[in-house]
């Protein structure tokens, strides 16, 4: 099995200095930063949600050079499609944050209060 990655990122590419990679490594860290990514299944949204972000970037770069027009409107349907992968996986993950956040940090607590309540407490 390949050792873990920095900050616990998922391996996406078999070899991490191509380009691709590195600026992967720079989307996913700002949404570490962003969400604070505590679980695996978290790092592994924001991993996909980061290639999402990459591919955007890469259909935009290829909309910037001359092409034909129907190449062009191919481009654009790939380029709505990837903002929209990107879009769909940025609001699953602040959805999975909002909602490990708001768990109670002790599981018990409901329980404790409830006890400290029926004892008059």
């Amino acid at each position: 099995m390949p050792h873990a990655l920095k900050g616990r990122m998922p391996r996406l590419f078999r070899d991490g200095r191509c380009t691709d990679n590195r600026r992967l490594r720079e989307v996913y860290e700002d949404l570490a930063e962003q969400f604070g990514l505590a679980s695996g299944l978290a790092r592994r949204l924001a991993a996909s949600v980061a290639r999402a972000w990459l591919d955007y970037e890469a259909v935009t770069r290829d909309l910037e050079m001359p092409h034909k027009p129907l190449a062009l409107r191919r481009l654009r349907r790939q380029q709505r499609a990837a903002l929209g992968q990107f879009n769909a996986g940025l609001q699953q993950l602040a959805d999975l944050m909002t909602r490990r956040r708001a768990r109670p940090a002790d599981p018990l607590a409901g329980v404790r209060r409830a006890i400290a309540e029926a004892n008059g407490q």
